[in-house]
């Protein structure tokens, strides 16, 4: 018999074919094509990265053609081309036209022609802005919002004038920010003339690294906005070290076993091992080290100190009058059957076992 012809599948929701599949063009996840009177929608794999426009995945016809697209039916003739947008009579002025080359922030907006498109306001949604135009079939929805129709163009605003310095309560401008510096819960920096405080721990450890820069996306893990600034802060008079100040405990030593609540000395400041949990990063490497960009996850700044802590006296052994029993008792002895009462003598001292 004649081998019978390959079935036809159904025709797909929409009029019309789309535009054509073209080998090497690349696809983003979800575009549909025609090819041979059939409709394809490249899959995609949720990251912009597919393989839709590769050699060996020619829609239909290639072997592994199925791994990039998903056939959705037949069509015939081509997609009517949408009308002009009518704009109406009280339209207001249209932004700035779409630039591919700038980069667009949350809620900005732009126009392609005469209609208006806005970035979505949230992240992460926001971020494809910058990855697909407003007017791309399939990118476009995910980071665009359209708004409508506009007209002429939006008068251009004054020039914007920073907030006075009242602002911030501080007046003036602390230090500009620096990736990578040693910052501690409470600290301010200057960003592009905002200022931000680090938060407490521990969201502190945030504050110092890299990608997370006070304003920027990440940048809220770490750091609370305070208002703008003006000009710089008075600065203050270089420190000086009381000189009723304690002396300095012993130097930090990566090689030493730290508990909570130990005290280091490192570049004549006191860091305090913090409690657990918190402290386990006192003994976690040379980047949680006493003034590195992460110390704040595991120690906390005492203050400035001076030389070093003056040792104790050696303890003197109270007199014998101060034990009524005068005299000494027998010498205390490891593993020794001892009852509640008992008294021993140990170095000099006496000490009497408790009661059960």
């Amino acid at each position: 018999p004649p081998p019978t012809a390959k079935p036809t599948p159904p025709l797909w929701e929409k009029t019309g074919c789309p535009a054509a599949y073209a080998a090497g063009t690349e696809y983003p996840d979800g575009t549909t094509v025609s090819h041979n009177g059939i409709v394809y929608k490249c899959r995609g794999f949720g990251s912009g990265s597919n393989w839709c426009g590769k050699d060996g995945y020619e829609p239909g016809v290639d072997l592994n053609w199925g791994m990039a697209w998903e056939q959705l039916g037949s069509c015939s003739g081509q997609i009517a081309p949408t009308a002009s947008p009518t704009v109406p009579a009280n339209a207001p002025g249209c932004p700035a036209q779409y630039d591919p080359e700038a980069e667009y922030a949350p809620g900005e907006m732009t126009a392609i022609g005469v209609m208006v498109y806005e970035c979505k306001p949230a992240w992460p949604l926001s971020q494809y802005c910058n990855v697909y135009a407003p007017d791309n079939e399939q990118g476009g929805p995910l980071g665009w919002n359209k708004i409508g129709g506009c007209d002429g163009t939006i008068a251009p605003t004054a020039s914007p004038v920073a907030p006075t310095a009242s602002q911030f309560e501080g007046k003036g401008c602390p230090q500009a920010y620096a990736v990578g510096g040693d910052y501690s819960a409470g600290d301010k920096v200057e960003y592009k003339g905002r200022v931000y405080e680090c938060k407490q721990w521990p969201y502190s450890g945030f504050c110092g690294q890299a990608n997370y820069e006070p304003g920027t996306t990440y940048g809220n893990m770490g750091w609370n906005p305070l208002g703008w600034c003006d000009g710089t802060i008075k600065p203050t008079a270089a420190p000086t070290i009381d000189p009723n100040a304690p002396g300095c405990p012993p130097v930090y030593d990566p090689s030493v076993v730290y508990q909570s609540g130990m005290n280091v000395e490192k570049d004549s400041v006191v860091y305090k091992c913090r409690n657990y949990p918190e402290g386990g990063y006192c003994n976690a490497g040379p980047n949680f080290a006493p003034g590195s960009t992460n110390s704040a996850m595991g120690w906390i700044k005492v203050g400035s100190c001076d030389g070093t802590i003056a040792p104790t006296a050696s303890p003197v052994a109270p007199t014998a009058s101060q034990f009524e029993g005068k005299g000494c008792p027998q010498a205390y002895a490891v593993g020794g059957d001892y009852s509640a009462g008992d008294k021993v003598e140990y170095k000099g001292r006496v000490y009497e076992c408790k009661q059960w």
